[in-house]
């Protein structure tokens, strides 16, 4: 598929999808942020290669219909996340030759991953033992959570849109953005990992 038909028609998916979080935390809205769900992962799947039946967004199609806890489900998004940026970083840096259609594809994995685990903080903050890693600031400060959310949404389409060039010298700062906005994150709302 050609790339710019693709990003296309994610962008377009996206537009037309709205975030189902009725009873979780605060989810931006529509036309503040693009949110994957598993509506896209469906529609993106059937316009995908028919003969590869491998999920190509990764963990998040299974996510709609899993009964752990909150706590689990988010854990697990974010270690599938840590492990797409791994990868990404990996080409990024040399270590793993550029193939840009193979690099596409794990944009687009992550992106469809990114926004999962944002769906599984509860609405209101849960006892430290279902908390995890996560601050109480997450809950304290509901805003700066979310504009942090927004930040990270906005540097992730970055991402696939300067992956789509194809050009290294765009790619590379646009995954170090994201990079920061990360670390970012992790400072104000998540709890140090020794």
């Amino acid at each position: 598929m050609n790339k710019s038909l693709f990003l296309l028609f994610i962008l377009c998916t996206l537009s037309a999808c709205s975030p189902k979080a009725e009873d979780n935390f605060r989810q931006p809205e529509n036309n503040q942020v693009e949110v994957i769900s598993a509506e896209i992962v469906d529609k993106s799947r059937e316009n995908a290669d028919k003969s590869d039946e491998k999920d190509a967004f990764g963990l998040a199609s299974i996510y709609a219909e899993d009964n752990r806890p909150p706590l689990e489900i988010r854990t697990a998004a974010f270690k599938k996340i840590a492990e797409d940026m791994k990868g990404l970083e990996k080409v990024v840096n040399g270590e793993v030759p550029y193939d840009p259609d193979k690099f596409l594809e794990q944009v687009v994995e992550f992106f469809g991953d990114a926004h999962e685990p944002f769906h599984y903080f509860e609405a209101q903050m849960p006892p430290d033992d279902k908390r995890g890693n996560a601050k109480p600031e997450i809950w304290t400060d509901e805003d700066g959570f979310f504009e942090e959310q927004v930040k990270f949404a906005e540097n992730t389409s970055a991402l696939l849109e300067a992956t789509i060039t194809d050009d290294l010298s765009k790619i590379k700062p646009a995954l170090e953005t994201l990079q920061g906005s990360c670390q970012s994150c992790h400072q104000g709302y998540r709890k140090e990992i020794k």
